[in-house]
């Protein structure tokens, strides 16, 4: 029951059918989303690498060991490559330091990928978003156009059939 309640947030999403510019974020992480997959994938590489080699670094510690098993390991490399860095674990020998310090580097890359591969696709999606406008604006003119001369014809028309009218009205009078 609680987590059918909680789902209830996520109509918040359905504001988006009326958003042009949430539709045009939503069809760019569509058309990026093999990309993100694959920077995913990386990440999830870089988290259990960087778990491994900081678990095995810190197994010769002096004193008691940082990281008492994997799970500990990984609880680190995925707070320090989301750059969340809580410090309630961490590496204590050099070697490890260094290693800390490579996941950080790594996670920044890792953040700055898929931001230029959005940044891209963003612009393509919003061009072609402002080109259906472009031509959706030219489709309302012309029929705007065309109903102008409808209109036109139709004045014309009317002004046609009274005057006839009233030389029909002349002629039965003679």
């Amino acid at each position: 029951g609680r987590f059918f309640r909680t789902l209830r947030v996520l109509r918040v999403l359905k504001v988006a059918r009326h958003s042009d510019g949430l539709r045009v974020l939503g069809r760019t992480f569509m058309a990026a989303s093999n990309e993100l997959v694959q920077v995913l994938l990386c990440f999830t590489i870089a988290w259990f690498l960087f778990a491994a080699v900081i678990f095995y670094t810190e197994e010769d510690s002096v004193g008691e060991p940082a990281f008492e098993s994997i799970v500990d390991a990984l609880w680190w490399a995925i707070i320090t490559l989301c750059t969340v860095g809580y410090g309630d674990k961490y590496p204590t020998t050099p070697l490890g330091q260094f290693v800390g310090s490579m996941a950080c580097v790594t996670a920044v890359v890792m953040v700055a990928l898929p931001i230029s591969v959005i940044n891209s696709t963003f612009e393509e999606k919003f061009a072609e978003h402002r080109e259906k406008l472009k031509l959706q604006e030219a489709k309302r003119r012309e029929s705007i156009d065309i109903l102008g001369k409808a209109n036109q014809v139709w004045s014309v028309t009317s002004v046609f059939k009274k005057q006839i009218k009233s030389l029909e009205n002349v002629g039965r009078s003679v």
